[in-house]
């Protein structure tokens, strides 16, 4: 399987890892404990 060094933005951890057809599939890990991109901006949102 192959993939992509891991990049780090603004705290989101990201890298890519592609599928028997070459498909990329891009892996997140977000901080602070958000479990969506939304809690990066309103972290008060459930």
């Amino acid at each position: 399987m192959r993939t992509e060094p891991v990049v780090d933005i603004g705290g989101v951890r990201m890298f890519f890892v592609y599928d028997p057809d070459d498909t990329p599939i891009e892996i997140l890990e977000l901080p602070a404990g958000a479990r969506t991109t939304l809690q990066l901006w309103r972290p008060s949102t459930p």
